[in-house]
């Protein structure tokens, strides 16, 4: 009598530790209680060689078999056993409860193939793929668990996964092989969907499973096409207690099914079977008319009249025939199972014979792509053999899979050098180069690189173009020697950085240059144009680049003029040149151009190039220098006419003294001429220099507060003598109020000394002059206004420039150097004024006008002039006089004697100081213009000797700039005199 515990006899470990686990401390019980559901199917799980699982009622208490425990590693089993679900696998709940929540509500069973289910085993999080199916354990009160047949497939998936990854990359029909698997799966779902379906008996259903399962397992270990067929038709000869069956395919040569495999039939029965026309028997209309046929009966059914002896010889009563097809739909073949006895297929016999259908398409695909995949593996090392680049597969440890042919032509090694033996090994010092760290970095890391490696290959330095992939385990790797590209590279890189170079050189020349710079193509439009040019039209590159002269803005005659040009320059090959104005953004201006044909390598003209120089300023220059080049010659004329004024009766006087004796009197007036005509020669050569130094900039002046009033009664007192030798008539209009301003008075009267004397020369003997001074809150302004000969308008603009004269007769009657107006706007300039001229324009008068900033408080501390001079008697003095103008060290001799004084004269400088050691002067008055010793050296040589260091020294020169004044004074002179020199001066110095 069997025990109620029996159910658990067996079973190997997991049988041994169910019958000692304490169930009566689980929900569950003793097991002498429990369900005979859960009995029955433990007792199927013991059995089982296969992986099962099973969880049990509210708690999902789990149980599983010794083909379950060898996936679980050691951190759950065996405390697994009896354990609740939710809290043996927490870490992948989220995956699997929604799936049992599912089946336990009675909402069907489910299935997954190849499924990620990640899990940690034995110490390690794990990757894991499983295969598995949840089912309910059901009766006619329920869902009260869930049996769970499962398979670890990781290894079958990894596999699976390397195959796809070399299939992507050696071909495009790597996705057959993938939707022949997507197929496997899918038929795989539809086993389980038809065994969701059968829930009327749970031991038919586990049964029919178990059938199926294994023949899907075996279906994995045949390796041909026949062995696969041979195992679905066992597995449904034995689901349909039935030992005869038939696989046919079509064959589209002959249009008909031929038998693919068999089994219980005899050789005449295969015979029979081996060629069947469409439309024929069964399985040639079941192809024909894609339907099943089913024959209940073999002897009544017409449609197997033709194949009834064949039945009664086989022992066949009744049969059916189902098409197979692809998964587009397209018919493949039959499949027919035979009975014994007249009957008709079960609704379960058809559903499974349906997932065999399936199964046999998937095999017949499989083989198919497969064969296709041979072919293209084939056509793949076919290409591989063939390709012009190098090709190496190498596995995990880099050792050589397989290299190509062009591989090993470049290497020059045999194959069987090469085979085998790993990277390092045959390329040694790569390690740690460039190639080395990329093919490291490729195999660590899982991605693709491409790279450029130079290598000293065997003694020959080889660039190589490389390009490395993962690829299984290891990587493979395609190269290609890129040596003389490489050489071109390099030197097209050196032509293109010299031509960059020199481009950057010409465009820095070309942007900075401010001359325009072109290029015209043979259509006369612009294909070039430099940033100065772009500025002068005012456009952008693109604005003007393709534009010809017209579409620019150029006026039609200018434009047309250029267009013949360019066609003269084409025809000629010659450049041509001119000058042209244009009115730009630069404003209108005159330019000088060039046009140059660009010749190309046959000679011919391919492009003008130009370049365009504004010469606006320098034609106005030359237009400046012509008009000062005139003026200059102007001046000089007066200069000589001014110069020989004064010389005619100096001249005369001398003259005459050596040609009669004169009288005490007649010798005093000839003295006063010559003396009166000098000083005149003198104030034209004090002119000269005075401009010169205020209009460099030369001139300081000392300014103080000046009373308007005392300036323009010292500037009168001056001209008063040539007013009253004229005949004019002067008239004032002074301000009551008292005008003071800031300024030099000697400059200050001497600016308006020249305005005043100016009115008396260039008016006609008794005209009239009229003098104001007026002042406001800021400006202090006087006016001097004739009715004189006036000033032709366009003089007016010109008139204080230097050297400028209005016109005069020949005679040139009133004189004057042109440099008065000049001197007076310059002087009025220092002062922070400014200075005025308005015309009604010739034999109409002038009127000049100063304008000067008012001083706003206080008065003059005194009237600026000299005090008067002492009249003291004259002493004695012993003067060494050095010049090289004889009769000029002569005269002044003859005056420094007749003012008492002891003279001793001298030529050279060299002379001089040597009788100056014997003499020992108290004055030195020297020549700075001294042959071979000039005056400055003399100075220092006679102020280096102790007999002569006290002496005074006087220099007496004609050089009259400030800094010839400076190089003398620091020379060692304590004076300095300008030739002609002051007497009156020179002797109030003595004196002292």
């Amino acid at each position: 009598m069997k025990s109620p515990s029996d159910f658990l006899s067996g079973g190997g470990e997991m049988g041994a530790l169910m019958r000692a686990h304490d169930w009566s401390a689980t929900p569950l019980g003793p097991p002498d209680t429990w369900p005979s559901l859960l009995k029955s199917t433990i007792r199927l799980l013991l059995t089982s060689n296969h992986p099962m699982f099973i969880w049990w009622g509210p708690d999902l208490l789990q149980f599983y078999n010794d083909a379950y425990r060898a996936t679980m590693g050691r951190e759950r089993h065996p405390s697994a056993l009896g354990q609740p679900g939710r809290e043996c696998w927490a870490e992948v709940w989220d995956i699997i409860g929604p799936e049992i929540e599912l089946v336990m509500s009675g909402r069907g069973a489910t299935w997954h193939e190849d499924a990620l289910v990640p899990l940690t085993r034995n110490g390690r999080q794990e990757n894991v793929w499983w295969t598995y199916g949840y089912s309910p354990i059901e009766d006619e009160t329920g869902v009260h668990g869930v049996l769970v047949i499962c398979n670890d497939v990781t290894k079958d998936h990894l596999n699976k996964e390397s195959l796809r990854r070399l299939n992507e990359e050696l071909s495009e029909e790597v996705q057959v092989r993938k939707q022949a698997e997507a197929a496997l799966a899918s038929e795989r779902d539809r086993i389980d969907a038809a065994l969701e379906k059968s829930r009327a008996d749970l031991a038919v259903q586990i049964l029919d499973w178990q059938r199926l399962h294994a023949m899907s397992c075996e279906l994995l270990q045949a390796r041909t096409r026949q062995a696969q067929f041979e195992v679905i038709l066992k597995t449904i000869a034995d689901l349909h207690r039935s030992g005869k069956g038939v696989i046919s395919l079509h064959d589209p040569k002959r249009n008909a099914l031929v038998t693919a495999a068999s089994i219980g039939l005899g050789a005449d029965a295969n015979a029979l079977l081996a060629c069947v026309p469409l439309g024929k028997g069964a399985c040639g209309t079941a192809f024909e008319t894609r339907e099943r046929i089913i024959i209940a009966d073999t002897e009544t059914d017409p449609i197997y009249a033709d194949y009834r002896q064949f039945a009664r010889d086989e022992g066949i009563r009744a049969l059916y025939s189902s098409p197979f097809y692809t998964r587009s739909g397209e018919p493949l073949g039959v499949l027919s199972v035979y009975f014994d006895a007249p009957r008709r297929p079960e609704a379960r016999e058809l559903r499974i014979s349906d997932i065999c259908l399936g199964q046999i398409a998937l095999v017949v695909e499989r083989e198919q792509a497969e064969s296709r995949l041979h072919l293209e593996q084939q056509r793949s090392h076919k290409i591989l053999e063939t390709m012009k680049d190098g090709f190496i597969m190498f596995d995990a440890a880099f050792r050589v899979l397989h290299i190509n042919s062009e591989g090993l032509r470049m290497d020059g090694r045999p194959l069987s050098e090469l085979l085998g033996r790993t990277h390092w090994e045959l390329w040694p010092d790569t390690y740690n180069l460039q190639v080395g760290r990329e093919l490291r970095r490729v195999m660590s890391e899982r991605v693709p690189a491409r790279f450029t490696h130079c290598y000293d290959y065997f003694g020959r330095i080889t660039w190589f173009d490389v390009s490395a992939y993962p690829h299984d385990d290891g990587i493979a790797v395609i190269y290609r020697d890129i040596s003389e590209q490489k050489k071109v590279e390099q030197e097209l890189a050196r032509v293109v950085d010299e031509s960059e170079r020199r481009r950057r050189l010409y465009e820095t020349f070309l942007a900075n240059s401010p001359d325009l710079a072109y290029v015209f193509d043979l259509d006369h439009r612009f294909i070039y144009a430099n940033e100065v040019l772009l500025k002068m039209w005012g456009k952008t590159w693109n604005e003007a680049i393709g534009k010809n002269c017209l579409e620019l803005g150029y006026e039609p005659w200018h434009a047309e003029m250029h267009d013949r040009e360019i066609e003269q320059v084409k025809a000629t090959r010659k450049p041509i040149r001119g000058d042209v104005p244009f009115h730009g953004t630069f404003g209108r201006r005159i330019y000088d151009y060039i046009f140059v044909p660009v010749l190309g390598p046959d000679g011919e003209v391919e492009a003008i190039a130009g370049t365009t120089r504004d010469v606006t300023e320098s034609r106005q220059n030359e237009a400046a220098l012509r008009e000062a080049n005139q003026r200059k010659d102007e001046f000089l004329a007066m200069l000589a006419h001014e110069l020989r004024n004064p010389l005619a009766p100096i001249s005369a006087a001398a003259e005459l003294m050596d040609m009669v004796q004169l009288d005490g009197k007649r010798l005093k007036d000839t003295s006063r001429i010559i003396s009166r005509q000098v000083k005149h020669l003198t104030e034209l050569v004090d002119d000269l220099l005075d401009v010169s130094r205020v209009t460099r900039g030369l001139t300081s002046i000392t300014k103080t507060p000046q009373d308007v009033k005392g300036i323009v009664a010292d500037a009168i007192e001056q001209v008063m003598p040539l007013v009253e030798a004229k005949r004019h008539h002067l008239t004032q209009d002074i301000a009551a109020g008292p005008a003071h301003v800031m300024g030099d008075r000697k400059r200050l009267v001497q600016i308006l000394t020249n305005l005043l004397n100016n009115a008396a020369k260039y008016t006609p003997e008794g005209g009239r002059i009229h003098l104001s001074a007026q002042s406001d809150g800021a400006t202090v302004s006087l006016a001097v206004r004739d009715d004189g000969i006036g000033i032709a308008p366009e003089m007016q603009a010109r008139i204080f420039d230097l050297f400028t004269q209005a016109d005069r007769t020949a005679d040139r009657s009133q004189g004057g150097l042109g440099i008065g107006l000049a001197l007076v706007r310059s002087l009025t300039e220092l002062h922070g004024g400014s200075v005025t001229c308005s015309s009604e324009g010739l034999g109409k008068g002038s009127e000049f006008t100063i304008s000067l900033p008012r001083l706003a408080c206080g008065q003059p501390k005194g009237d600026g002039k000299d005090a008067a001079q002492s009249t003291a008697p004259v002493r004695k003095r012993r003067i060494l006089l050095v010049d090289d103008n004889e009769d000029a060290a002569r005269m002044l001799a003859m005056y420094l004697s007749a003012q008492g004084h002891e003279v001793i004269t001298e030529q050279t400088s060299q002379q001089a100081f040597e009788r100056a050691q014997r003499e020992t002067p108290e004055i030195c008055i020297l020549d700075i213009g001294l042959p071979e010793i000039d005056g400055n050296q003399l100075a220092g040589m006679l102020k280096g000797r102790k007999e002569t260091a006290e002496a005074l020294l006087i220099a007496v020169t004609g050089y009259g700039q400030e800094q010839d004044r400076q190089a003398a004074m620091a020379a060692g002179f304590d004076h300095y005199f300008v030739k002609p020199v002051d007497l009156g001066k020179l002797a109030r110095l003595l004196e002292q």
